[in-house]
């Protein structure tokens, strides 16, 4: 009997109860074909993997899976089929990683407190190239070694996946604004925005799921911006490009989980003041 951990991506994960595929590549020898006597499928969380001894290893592999093809069966190690890169990304993740080093190296004991942190992110030069890369998960292996980076200025667990989540906010808000702008244009513009629409909603959705806390922490800090956006970019798909039967219900399916978080962020906030109005959730339903 063997057991593989598969790491799932974000995509692949917020869709796994739904659906995933399982592939099995050739024997070690190349010549026999696979066999497989029964298979059992568990899942556990990525808390589970450890932190920092597991960490790099589990960025590298979440780097790479997309362009996993198969893994070799009969060795016990998985095989990843490197996924080729521009260039440019590949000067640029290098780069990245050669700046996580630098920071390991000079990093102090770590942050704990918000204004430490606030001042931590001022002090940062690659600020405002972390926010793009880590907005979506369209360049996984750029979003390792930008993880990497930040992982290395913030080594503590929870600073580091509340500033990770802020800084794709942050990202978010921009692009729906880009997104906005170019609602209308016609020809393959709209497809391009319905697949940007959804992956920076996919990305949004991957907070709100898991890191609840940090969603309503971005929320009382900066405001609604993020969700009103892509509420606004959710009416123009709708109105102007009327996208198909699937693809709609799929878009509107996500946004209504959202709305659902939004509101439980919201109660969140209310309950630490003594009441609960949940009225712009309600409000956004109604539409």
């Amino acid at each position: 009997r063997s057991w593989y951990d598969i790491p799932f991506t974000v995509a692949e994960s917020l869709l796994a109860d739904e659906e995933y595929t399982i592939s099995v590549g050739p024997t070690s020898n190349g010549s026999a074909l696979p066999r497989i006597d029964s298979l059992e499928v568990y899942g556990r969380a990525k808390d589970e993997f450890g932190w920092k001894e597991k960490m790099d290893a589990v960025l590298d592999m979440e780097a790479c899976v997309l362009g996993c093809n198969s893994w070799v069966a009969g060795s016990g190690k998985k095989c990843y089929a490197t996924q080729s890169m521009p260039i440019q990304e590949q000067v640029l993740a290098d780069g990245l990683k050669l700046l996580s080093r630098f920071y390991s190296l000079c990093r102090s004991q770590g942050c704990s407190k918000l204004e430490e942190v606030k001042q931590e992110l001022s002090k940062l030069k690659c600020k405002q190239l972390l926010e793009t890369i880590l907005e979506s998960e369209r360049e996984p292996l750029l979003q390792a070694a930008a993880c990497h980076a930040l992982q290395a200025v913030f080594p503590k667990r929870e600073m580091y996946y509340q500033v990770k989540d802020t800084m794709c906010l942050l990202g978010v808000v921009k692009s729906t604004s880009m997104l906005s702008s170019r609602l209308g244009v016609g020809g393959t513009t709209a497809g391009w925005i319905i697949e940007e629409f959804t992956a920076q909603m996919r990305a949004v959705s991957k907070i709100a799921l898991h890191c609840r806390p940090n969603l309503a922490t971005f929320l009382e800090t900066n405001g609604s911006e993020v969700v009103d956006g892509l509420m606004q970019v959710l009416w123009g798909i709708l109105d102007i490009e009327q996208p198909d039967t699937q693809t709609m219900n799929n878009i509107v399916m996500s946004s209504v989980e959202l709305i659902y978080c939004y509101a439980e962020c919201l109660a969140l906030q209310e309950k630490d003041a003594g009441e609960c109005s949940v009225t712009p959730a309600v409000s956004l339903f109604k539409k």
